[in-house]
């Protein structure tokens, strides 16, 4: 990519309050340039880790943007980049370019150099070095106007808190010192500032880790280079300027680290929106935004070192006493899943050890140091809707179904010992259902019977006849929610539910009579399925509150809250509706009344040691059973059915391929993955293999007219049906502690909600209960 976006991103000016004084002013006069520089330009500097065998000759040749007479990024009048790029996709291999009909990297330079995604595995060893990240409230400001801003020292910036919460589109800026502490002088290789995300699953059983890293950002001003690179803020130095901490600024070019010098490099970063589209093989848009910062990656903290690491009841937060350290909230995710952003130091050298032993370079991490950073995203899922994760499933399992009718097909004209075409067990969806061996595509939230045309590529194409697309079917989900509740109760409940009073009001005689009369029915409660998520405000504990606060409150915070912020309109109220059916085989009467209403919050927690191949749900993943068990036992049943197949097509394979007599245009030889593509096979297994886990927090809501609702009476509509529509008016609880982050889906792991409305009735057995789930979002607003 040659081309730059030149557009500023940013912009922050002296307008608003004339009250300030001159010198708040100067502070937020900055303008941030965000310009993307070309892949070219990334590549021949950061992309690969360079050897110092190649130090003499030209390791860089730079990609020229201008006439041939402009002038090049080694001159003074260099052209000046943006400081940093975003690589989602770390395991890019290694590309050659070619810049004005030459080469940019000679093969002997390809051998010399490691790949940058491999720079996580290099082997780290002990080195006389200290690195340090400082975290800014501001940029150091533009200096570029001043006459001699080559060698003008730095005023000192002040730092972070260190419960700083981030957010899209939002600058992360500040300084690094890097120091030798031998008496020696200290050779590198490279040196590396990055903004990184990744997520990361445990699986304790197994004692395996999967990483998913999907944001890295570096900085090319921060990080080594020869180039002359000055920051997106506009402040440019003079290498080697002393600053007025005793440090001076830049690195050598010779990667050379002198002994008690401090090296200063400033950096800045910028949140992005959300990722580069190559970070989801799958295309799931969800996968594409930035998640929040979730759990803790026990992987690494779980050592002496973070053993002090708990949270604090009082304030809800939990940290090591130090800015950078990780920050352990009750954000209720599992201790197997977490989700990390931070800033990191990567210097890399040489293993002169290994190096003299075999003669060969052996790259490794002199020192690594992540100051870890918390985010919270501002911007929407664009696709908010409760069911877009059902449609993505309920789709897989009508191909496989196709595939399964298909195979039913194949295996009759087996038995029969009739001669087959392709032609002969193509499947028309469009005449047939999408049922196979009493595996059903719906459940109770879903209806097939309202279905949508949608387009879409076929998983099965060797089995459709040939056109460009096919029609893909999206399950709508039912109008309702509901769920049902088979009630019994005596005579005596129904006139008074409290037995002391009953025993004043009616004598004894009458109590007697009448205690074994029996009343039964069915009662539903039900409500609207929401075509998006009903949205409420995410939660954070008092102490990161404030601390975000007392950014939105100064001109930059005003900044980001106009251009990150989106309005949304915050559910307040619940409708829901109670419908009692009484039963033929008993006398007419009152429905039993309300006992309590209870709205909780539940917590849905989805992750995987493979790659997520499809948009989830809170409803599919809780299938109406609060263990999950119900969405497990569905994919069990259907790969069950897969290998039933899979064994019965192979010991049929002599017969299958003599009775199969291909025409002209058919593939000459047939195999099971023509039926269940291997593809369709392994995201189900990859589906199937993930974890749930569900918290409900019974506290969280609190309902602000339940005396009222609870007495609300019955409506008789006909004969045994009575009606009783409910409206919630509800809030979350002040005080509390919880850090409840916006809902998000990623390759690895996912977070959902639900309101569980829980309806509690005077009955005279102990199933008295019945509850709903309604899906929410919970947003940064």
């Amino acid at each position: 990519m040659t081309k730059m976006q030149t557009k500023p991103d940013i912009i922050i000016d002296k307008t608003s309050d004339t009250s300030d004084n001159e010198e708040n002013q100067d502070d937020t006069n900055t303008v941030m340039v965000d310009i993307l520089p070309s892949y070219q330009l990334y590549d021949q500097l950061h992309g690969h880790i360079p050897s110092r065998r190649s130090s003499d000759t030209h390791l860089y040749s730079l990609p020229s943007y201008c006439e041939s007479t402009a002038s090049s990024l080694f001159s003074g009048n260099a052209h000046h980049y943006n400081n940093n790029i975003a690589n989602s996709n770390t395991n890019t291999t290694t590309r050659t370019t070619t810049v004005n009909g030459e080469n940019t990297r000679s093969a002997i330079m390809e051998e010399m150099e490691l790949n940058i995604g491999k720079i996580y595995s290099l082997p780290q060893i002990s080195a006389p070095v200290d690195i340090k990240i400082y975290i800014t409230k501001l940029p150091q400001k533009s200096n570029v106007d001043n006459a001699n801003c080559d060698s003008t020292p730095c005023s000192t910036l002040e730092q972070e808190s260190l419960f700083k919460i981030y957010t899209s589109n939002e600058i992360v800026s500040g300084y690094v010192i890097v120091e030798n502490k031998s008496n020696t002088p200290l050779n590198f290789e490279m040196f590396y500032l990055t903004l990184e995300g990744y997520a990361s699953v445990l699986d304790r059983g197994n004692a395996k880790r999967s990483i998913k890293r999907f944001l890295r950002m570096v900085d090319m001003s921060a990080s080594w280079s020869e180039t002359n690179i000055i920051l997106a803020s506009g402040y440019k130095y003079k290498c080697h300027a002393l600053e007025s901490d005793g440090s001076i600024l830049g690195l050598n070019n010779n990667r050379c680290l002198e002994p008690g010098v401090k090296y200063k490099k400033y950096f800045i970063f910028k949140f992005p929106e959300k990722l580069l589209h190559d970070c989801c093989k799958h295309e799931i848009n969800s996968h594409l935004q930035l998640p929040s910062s979730f759990g803790l990656d026990h992987y690494i903290w779980n050592s002496k070192k973070y053993a002090g690491l708990e949270i604090n009841p009082m304030f809800g937060v939990g940290h090591l006493g130090y800015k950078g350290s990780p920050l352990l909230t009750m954000d209720l995710a599992p201790s197997s899943t977490s989700i990390h952003y931070s800033v990191d130091a990567r210097l890399v050298g040489l293993n002169t050890i290994t190096t003299a032993n075999n003669g060969n370079d052996q790259l490794c991490l002199y020192k690594i140091v992540n100051y870890q950073l918390r985010y919270i995203p501002s911007s929407p899922d664009v696709n908010n809707t409760c069911d877009c994760g059902s449609t993505d499933f309920e789709y897989k399992v009508s191909s496989l179904n196709n595939g399964f009718h298909k195979l039913d097909i194949l295996f009759n004209m087996i038995n029969n010992s009739k001669e087959f075409t392709m032609d002969d067990i193509i499947y028309d969806d469009n005449e047939h259902g999408t049922h196979f061996n009493g595996v059903n595509a719906s459940n109770n939230n879903n209806n097939n019977n309202n279905n949508k045309a949608k387009k879409g590529s076929t998983k099965l194409s060797q089995l459709y006849k040939e056109t460009s697309s096919h029609n893909k079917k999206s399950f709508r989900k039912s109008s309702l929610l509901e769920n049902s509740l088979a009630y019994s109760l005596n005579h005596m409940s129904t006139l008074i539910s409290n037995k002391f009073v009953s025993n004043l009001l009616f004598p004894s005689s009458y109590i007697q009579k009448n205690k074994n009369v029996i009343f039964s029915g069915i009662i539903i409660i039900s409500s609207e399925h929401p075509e998006k998520n009903f949205i409420l405000p995410a939660q954070l504990p008092s102490i990161l509150r404030n601390a975000r606060s007392e950014f939105d409150k100064n001109k930059l915070g005003k900044v980001f809250q106009n251009t990150s912020k989106t309005p949304f309109n915050i559910i307040k109220t619940l409708k829901i509706n109670l419908k009692c059916l009484e039963s033929n085989n008993c006398d007419e009467h009152q429905p039993p009344k309300i006992k309590s209403i209870k709205l909780k919050l539940v917590c849905v927690n989805y992750s995987s040691m493979k790659i997520i191949p499809i948009s989830l749900s809170a409803l599919l993943l809780l299938s109406n059973e609060i263990t999950g068990a119900g969405f497990e036992k569905r994919c069990e049943k259907i790969l069950n059915r897969i290998k039933e197949c899979n064994d019965k097509f192979n010991s049929n394979m002599g017969k299958i391929q003599s009775l199969y007599k291909p025409s002209s245009n058919d593939q000459q030889t047939i195999s099971f993955n023509d039926f269940i593509p291997k593809n369709l096979k392994r995201d189900l297994q990859n589906i199937s293999e993930g974890k749930i886990d569900v918290k409900v927090l019974d506290n969280f809501f609190q309902i602000d007219n339940y005396n009222t609702i609870v007495r609300k009476p019955w409506t008789k509509q006909q004969s045994r049906t009575y009606n009783n529509e409910l409206e919630i008016q509800f809030s979350i609880k002040q005080n509390l502690k919880y850090n409840i982050v916006p809902d998000f889906q990623s390759c690895l792991c996912a977070r959902f909600y639900c309101i569980r409305v829980e309806v509690e009735f005077y009955c005279t057995d102990d199933n008295n209960k019945s509850y709903i789930n309604i899906p929410i979002s919970f947003k940064n607003i």
